[in-house]
């Protein structure tokens, strides 16, 4: 009809971006919704036993506005697809109108999706376990030297990855940052993010001392969670902390009586803007990108001499990151279904690259 044929014209007035839309019809009390034919987003929709039918992004929404598995139909909305419902209709009409070029958001499972959601197939709980077993791998050897280590997740998007880490590790996991229940995501929040991280955690500090730290966190974005964190670790008011600093560049046998802090990031640096819906779209408010050359890219793991750096800047002891090529091994999809341009540079639309390779000129 009409609006398939719409529906089938929508990329050449949208450009190449990424899309869920859904168009309300009051006159016919009807919705046509529709996922862009790269899927960068999820999309699932679903019906109950008695007729309710809805869309989400997630399954995981569905389910819990229904909680029991028996009382609703879910059914993944695939790229490119058009779903139309309403009253009258007995059941959810999907028509693939534009062909699928799959390229799903890998930061999704990283840190947006709720831990029992199934995204494309792939549930993120097992997602972020898998992050989290890949970056214990890289600490095979050096966990030898450690002195009576602890896993800490910062909570609660890292929390799996952490489990995964100890899990692989065989080090003790340990909740050591608790989240007060009222915080904001500080990712998200667009206020004061220092003061909010601030307020948002509360420290067990018995469990620090004379230890070695390994702190893990879902990704490194800006920083700022990050910064704020190692300094409260360390000392609230940050005293101790910049006293440490001072005393270990002087005197390095202080580091072996204090807490030694591992910053762990269940996800590669993130060195590239998302102009995909994710809210980071210029390279100047990314951490990484100040330590590396100008054109961002990044190999399959950061050199050490750059993960030095980022450490000292951070206030941490050491710093690693979850390999590139890990990413799409743990999600279970071909790399090339994936959306991989915040840590690699490489867009999955020609729009996107050419947004970032001018950011990249004007650095």
């Amino acid at each position: 009809g009409k609006a398939e044929e719409v529906f089938r014209r929508l990329p050449e007035y949208l450009g190449d971006g990424a899309y869920n839309l859904l168009f309300l019809r009051e006159t016919k009390n009807d919705v046509h919704i529709i996922r862009d034919p790269r899927g960068v987003h999820p999309l699932y929709m679903g019906q109950t036993k008695n007729g309710i039918q809805a869309v989400a992004s997630e399954d995981q929404a569905l389910r819990r506005v229904w909680p029991l598995a028996r009382e609703i139909d879910i059914s993944r909305v695939k790229p490119g697809m058009l779903v139309h419902m309403g009253l009258g209709i007995t059941k959810p009409e999907a028509e693939q109108v534009l062909a699928p070029i799959p390229r799903h958001c890998s930061f999704e499972w990283a840190y947006f999706a709720d831990w029992f959601a199934t995204l494309d197939g792939a549930r993120a709980i097992a997602v972020r376990r898998a992050f989290g077993q890949a970056l214990a791998e890289l600490d095979e050897d050096d966990k030898e030297e450690w002195r009576n280590p602890i896993v800490v997740p910062v909570p609660d998007s890292a929390r799996i990855a952490a489990e995964g880490y100890a899990e692989k590790a065989h080090i003790r996991h340990i909740d050591v940052l608790l989240k007060r229940p009222d915080a904001m995501r500080s990712f998200i929040d667009p206020g004061d993010r220092r003061r909010i991280i601030r307020e948002k955690f509360e420290i067990d500090w018995s469990l620090l001392a004379g230890r070695d730290v390994v702190l893990i966190d879902d990704s490194l974005v800006r920083g700022t969670t990050s910064d704020e964190l190692l300094e409260i670790l360390h000392n609230p008011d940050g005293l101790w902390y910049k006293m440490r600093q001072f005393f270990t560049s002087v005197m390095p046998l202080l580091g072996r009586y204090g807490t030694r802090i591992h910053f762990r990031f269940a996800f590669p640096p993130i060195i590239a803007p998302c102009f995909y819906g994710m809210d980071f779209s210029s390279v100047s408010e990314l951490y990484v990108p100040k330590f590396l050359k100008k054109n961002g890219r990044v190999p399959d793991v950061l050199d050490d001499k750059i993960l030095r750096r980022i450490a000292k800047k951070l206030g941490a002891d050491t710093v690693k990151f979850l390999p590139v090529s890990t990413v799409h091994k743990a999600i279970g999809m071909p790399e090339d279904e994936l959306c991989r341009a915040c840590f690699t540079g490489d867009y999955p639309t020609d729009g996107g690259q050419k947004l970032y390779d001018l950011q990249v000129l004007r650095r």
